[in-house]
């Protein structure tokens, strides 16, 4: 087995949590920790050994198994073979007084189930003598009785024995051949053989034959009895001297793997899986304590100028001066790359932990000697506090990112405290985090209707879009966008989505659809870019009855750029293959390049409404709108007005060319029952597709 095999059986994953910072470049050593495996004397070799022992060891008590079955099963096979032999040779004596005592009456020819009975007796005398005899010879019997029997003479005696059942079988011809007088005399004389010479001896060839037998299974166990023992011996010797050993071996190894797991080999401080692991449990328990986030400063510029090692060497000395200048209580741990963080159990005041840190940031200032000279080095450091910024490990942790983000922005150097704002909204999200891990799916989560109306005020809607709707039990309403990128960032975005979307069929299902009308679903990322994404959609609209031609999905612009762009671009090529229509939200909101509309087809734009608001009020913003108008309709696309909120806006989006719109102006997004019941107060019932 490879070497990184072992480890991967041994260790979880170790690559680093999803939206960790990367602030300074590193080589591709440090991605995973340089030196992140130092086996040492129990390394690849070590674990080769232990392989190859283990091997052995298995190989041998397989051998001593498959050796005890062979043994076993042969020595019940001749324990059987010698039992039926012995049973039938003491059965001898008894048949052949049997047939001594029938033979008269059956010679006279007057009896005939006598003769038959003594028929049936001589045939199985005759079985009963061949194996027997076949035991006999087995035991050496035949060649060497034993000074008890010797007088008995083996093969004269079977001999005899088989000469009496073969004159017993005579009878009856003799009585059919009309010889009653020479079957008379056999008879007499099978009786007097039988009950005054051969029963008796049949009796002592009996009891030799049992003797013999007995003598030859007592050694035969005796020589079993000790094959057991030496491989119960040797299995011992094996639990003893190979598995002890490897089992106290590969338990060490696995300690150690599970120590470095939890360390940053570079540094020996924790790594990121260790400090959230460590602040969960200190939270866990009600304790109040206070978090220090430490970036470097001039990390980046000693890595590329002097090189990796210089690099290191800055980590290195930034730890062991954390390490120095914090209590021996306190935390300390590397996140990654030139990022720190260290937390105070027992911290509870913003005087303190702002005193310590200013210590830290005044330590950490000091240059660092490196080979003959002196190399720059500075921290900026974020401080949060527990329980009043945050109360979970994660959301601790991003109050103090946080704070962090705040210090820079105020200059290199400096220590700086998350605002209270950042504090609510990092407890408002992870309130929102817990309710959507709580369970499979949310509870409580409703989908709107929202139509998209031609502004001429002429037919009825040419789509409706689907928005979520949920209230936290203690929060109140929360909006789609914020309920959506907690999801996305904790992993819960596409079962989110995927229940959003059945509710969303199902108030799609109670509006009349002859003239087309689709349905816009907002799609993230995760969800384009799942395994399963394309089968799942398409398995979900089949059970509502619907297929790919009724459905709009709606991306925002960021999914058409940057490194996943290429990837949601498939996604989005086989949805279109596949019949839906692909559409743009928020178009002119973001920083999505005119290039990207070379990407897959759109079949909708949706401009953003903080444009739609300013092509109501400036002049420049609605001659820009009608370009973009025109460009995206000469491409294909069919342009839609969002958030339109008053009537000049509307007026706007005409004067530029747009043709749909949708926004409270309109109609406020309802149930599909109320969507239908406001079409037919507006006397709107049919509906068609687009102008």
């Amino acid at each position: 087995m490879p070497l990184r095999d072992v480890t991967a059986r041994l260790l979880p994953a170790r690559g680093r949590p999803e939206g960790e910072r990367r602030r300074a470049p590193q080589p591709a050593g440090r991605a995973r920790g340089r030196g992140a495996m130092p086996w040492g004397d129990l390394g690849a070799q070590a674990v080769r050994r232990l392989t190859r022992a283990y091997l052995l060891a298995l190989g041998l008590l397989a051998a001593l198994i498959l050796a005890g079955g062979l043994l076993s099963g042969d020595l019940l096979r001749r324990q059987n073979e010698k039992a039926a032999a012995l049973h039938a040779a003491a059965q001898l004596p008894f048949t052949v007084q049997r047939i001594a005592r029938l033979a008269p009456v059956a010679a006279t020819g007057r009896d005939a189930a006598a003769l038959a009975t003594v028929e049936e007796e001589a045939r199985a005398m005759l079985g009963a003598l061949e194996r027997w005899r076949a035991l006999a010879e087995r035991t050496g019997l035949l060649a060497d009785p034993g000074p008890a029997f010797r007088h008995l003479g083996f093969r004269p005696l079977l001999g005899g024995a088989e000469s009496f059942a073969l004159q017993a079988l005579a009878l009856g011809p003799l009585i059919e051949a009309g010889e009653a007088r020479f079957a008379a005399q056999a008879a007499e004389a099978l009786r007097h053989e039988g009950q005054e010479h051969l029963a008796p001896l049949l009796r002592d060839g009996a009891n030799a034959l049992a003797l013999r037998t007995e003598t030859q299974m007592a050694w035969i166990q005796r020589l079993h009895g000790g094959l057991l023992t030496l491989a119960l011996l040797l299995l011992g010797a094996q639990a003893v001297l190979i598995f002890g050993p490897l089992t106290r071996r590969i338990g060490r190894l696995a300690a150690r793997l599970e120590v470095e797991a939890r360390t940053d080999s570079l540094t020996g401080l924790m790594n990121r899986r260790a400090v959230t692991e460590a602040l969960a449990l200190r939270l866990a328990q009600g304790e109040p304590l206070a978090l220090i986030a430490v970036d470097l400063d001039h990390f980046k510029e000693a890595n590329d100028a002097e090189g990796h090692e210089a690099g290191d060497a800055l980590l290195r000395a930034a730890a062991q001066r954390l390490r120095r200048s914090l209590r021996r209580t306190d935390i300390v741990g590397r996140l990654g790359g030139d990022e720190f963080v260290a937390f105070l159990p027992g911290v509870r005041e913003e005087a303190e932990v702002r005193a310590i840190a200013e210590r830290v940031r005044r330590v950490l200032h000091e240059s660092v000697p490196y080979r003959n000279r002196r190399l720059r080095l500075g921290a900026t450091l974020g401080v949060a506090l527990a329980p009043g910024d945050a109360t979970t490990g994660e959301a601790l942790l991003r109050a103090a990112d946080a704070a962090l983000v705040r210090a820079k922005r105020a200059g290199r150097g400096t220590v700086g405290r998350a605002a209270p704002e950042d504090s609510a909204r990092f407890q408002r999200e992870a309130a929102i985090a817990e309710a959507l891990s709580a369970a499979e799916e949310l509870p409580g989560l409703e989908v709107h209707l929202q139509p998209l109306l031609p502004l001429d005020g002429r037919g009825g809607p040419f789509a409706v879009e689907s928005l979520a709707r949920w209230s936290h039990p203690e929060l109140g309403p929360i909006r789609a966008p914020e309920l959506f990128a907690v999801a996305q960032r904790i992993g819960r975005a596409v079962p989110l989505g995927r229940q959003a979307l059945a509710l969303a069929l199902r108030e799609f299902s109670a509006l009349p659809r002859e003239e087309g009308l689709r349905l816009c679903v907002n799609f993230c990322s995760a969800e384009l870019l799942a395994e399963d994404g394309v089968e799942a959609l398409g398995a979900v609209l089949r059970a509502a009855g619907l297929d790919f031609s009724c459905l709009v999905v709606e991306v925002q612009e960021e999914s058409l750029s940057g490194r996943s762009g290429q990837r949601s671009g498939a996604a989005l090529g086989a949805l279109r293959a596949a019949g839906a229509w692909i559409a743009v939200d928020d178009f002119g909101g973001g920083s999505l390049s005119l290039g990207a509309l070379l990407g897959p087809r759109l079949d909708l734009v949706k401009l953003d409404r903080a444009l739609v608001a300013r092509m109501a009020r400036e002049p420049e913003a609605l001659r820009l709108g009608a370009g973009l108008v025109a460009l995206l309709r000469h491409h294909g696309a069919e342009v839609v007005g969002k958030g339109v909120e008053t009537a000049a806006e509307g007026a706007a989006l005409r004067a530029a060319g747009c043709r749909i719109a949708q926004g409270d102006a309109l109609a406020p997004p309802m149930t599909g029952a109320e969507l239908l019941a406001w079409l037919r107060e507006n006397g709107v019932l049919e509906l068609r597709s687009a102008p």
